[in-house]
């Protein structure tokens, strides 16, 4: 089925059929290649919409289908449009740095002003069950039939939060947690989520091991969106996206410190690229290199030590190499 594939929880306040600010049903949409944005237009039924994912991965000589599915979950302030631009990013970024899987969104309501940051955090933990529910366990039964699809996560900004609730609400909830579902990689961009979660023994750290293969955490110690003296943010710890992981976390998580590569990169030029957003806290989407170290991220042929878009410091972390 040709198109974007968005699955979106906002609801549809006016008759022309675009999308609003506050949660609803689950919606599974196609979002054509044209279109400007996602609309209510856009939807298909439930079955229909996974089968024209599960259609993307080509048969082999058997009839089984493979590859790998990345579902992008966004962060604040991002308008149905915005989150459909991004995704088309992400595509393009993708696919130029050799990474042929599928990607979908998922598409949280959130509604953009500083007064009401904390209003979204509290509007995230009423969507994120369905990121397990609707999206993750459709291809745990689908990997038990004939489509061996292996399923990542990227999350931007709040988006982290988003999948740290989901995760922790599934386990919380007996049917979910007795499916014993896991998905291969969880990658973490900026994200706005306490780095002390990630301390091993946690309830946080603990669930992420169960429920995945890989964890990566993406960080640039100069992002302003995350900063704890942002007003919007007052009270807040320190986020994982601004200054990377715990030492005291477990081998499974990987950090990348993406500090000398963000100053080597010129705002201007990653506009004209497409992207867009506050600069220190997206410039991730647009660039060549991140998009790089991704794609050898999400194949996963590679050790996470040896991938040639990073290097490693004298006191051992990784980080992303400053220059193309």
């Amino acid at each position: 089925m040709a198109g974007d594939h968005v699955l979106t929880m906002r609801n549809v306040p006016k008759a022309d059929g675009r999308f609003g600010g506050s949660a609803a049903k689950t919606r599974f949409l196609v979002v054509p290649d044209g279109a400007k944005e996602p609309l209510a237009s856009h939807e298909v039924g439930r079955k229909s919409w996974f089968d024209g994912l599960r259609d993307a991965f080509p048969p082999d000589a058997q009839g089984g289908r493979s590859g790998h599915l990345l579902a992008y979950v966004h962060g604040y302030n991002n308008s149905p449009r915005n989150v459909l631009d991004r995704h088309r990013l992400l595509v393009r970024a993708l696919r130029k740095a050799g990474w042929d899987g599928v990607l979908l969104s998922f598409d949280w309501p959130s509604e953009g002003t500083t007064i009401q940051y904390m209003e979204d955090r509290r509007e995230v933990r009423g969507v994120a069950e369905r990121l397990v529910t609707d999206l993750i366990l459709p291809f745990v039964k689908y990997r038990e039939s004939d489509c061996d699809v292996n399923v990542s996560l990227i999350a931007h900004s709040m988006g982290g939060y988003l999948v740290r609730e989901a995760f922790l609400d599934a386990d919380d909830t007996r049917v979910i947690a007795e499916s014993n579902w896991s998905i291969g990689q969880v990658v973490f961009v900026g994200a706005d989520v306490s780095s002390s979660c990630f301390r091993v023994g946690t309830r946080d750290s603990r669930c992420f091991e169960r429920h995945c293969a890989r964890f990566t955490n993406y960080f640039t110690p100069q992002d302003a969106a995350l900063k704890v003296s942002n007003m919007k943010r007052m009270g807040l710890a320190p986020r994982v996206g601004r200054v990377g992981l715990p030492n005291e976390s477990t081998s499974r998580f990987v950090d990348v410190d993406c500090a000398r590569r963000f100053v080597k990169i010129d705002e201007r030029s990653w506009k004209d690229q497409g992207g867009f957003g506050e600069f220190s806290h997206s410039w991730y989407f647009g660039d060549a290199v991140f998009a790089q170290d991704l794609a050898y991220t999400l194949l996963g042929d590679i050790d996470r030590n040896y991938i040639p878009t990073r290097v490693r410091r004298s006191d051992d972390d990784l980080e992303l190499i400053p220059a193309a």
